[in-house]
């Protein structure tokens, strides 16, 4: 019995890291998704290799054109079995999302995905094709520029880019941080359940005198 029950818990375990693994996949391929239409092309691949630091060999990249759709685009599907089955998954969780190192790699590789043209600059244009209408609207791109074309040439520079992106990592450690201390705080906040006292004999003998 203890050795079914040990071998039952074990089998929940391995379930449960297949679940984060997965989780873990689907995140890295909508990080490498930069269009946000659902499939990634080999530059987009290449492009979150590069950010997390890990090699891709020619034989991987043929393995990745191979399953690239008629339009030379990878399913998020075809995605996550080629990691597993390579063994890159665990190249990937090697590197630290978080650090300063991996987002100027971020902000690197973004900016050359951006700048179409090679011209070194980040035009408007440039920014609205890299994304789409349901991420952020027209409004919000002259939000943006507003606020980080410093030099006020209707373009986004590299060092302007750059602080753009480490400006959104500032707001998610914020947030991160905010969501942590909410929940610390209602967890401090939650109501504890005080115990009945019950009457002891003597109360009981008065009442009865009474």
């Amino acid at each position: 019995m203890i050795r079914a029950g040990g071998g039952c818990f074990h089998a929940m375990t391995v379930n449960r890291k297949r679940q984060l693994e997965h989780i873990a996949l689907c995140d890295l391929f909508d990080k490498a998704d930069t269009t946000k239409d659902g499939t990634i092309s080999i530059r987009e691949y290449l492009a979150i290799c590069e950010e997390y630091g890990v090699e891709v060999t020619p034989e991987d990249l043929k393995d990745v054109e191979a399953i690239a759709d008629e339009n030379g685009e990878v399913h998020k599907a075809d995605f996550i079995i080629h990691l597993k089955q390579s063994n890159m998954i665990h190249q990937f969780e090697t590197a630290d999302p978080e650090s300063d190192f991996h987002w100027k790699k971020k902000a690197d590789l973004a900016f050359r995905l951006f700048d179409q043209n090679g011209d070194g600059f980040v035009n408007k244009k440039e920014f609205k094709w890299m994304t789409t209408n349901e991420i952020i609207s027209k409004k919000q791109i002259d939000m943006t520029f507003k606020r980080c074309d410093l030099d006020g040439d209707g373009r986004l520079n590299y060092q302007e880019f750059r602080s753009m992106m480490f400006r959104q990592k500032k707001r998610l450690e914020d947030s991160m941080d905010k969501a942590e201390k909410d929940d610390k705080a209602a967890k401090l906040k939650k109501p504890t359940k005080k115990k009945e006292s019950k009457p002891t004999k003597k109360t009981k003998q008065k009442s009865k005198g009474k």
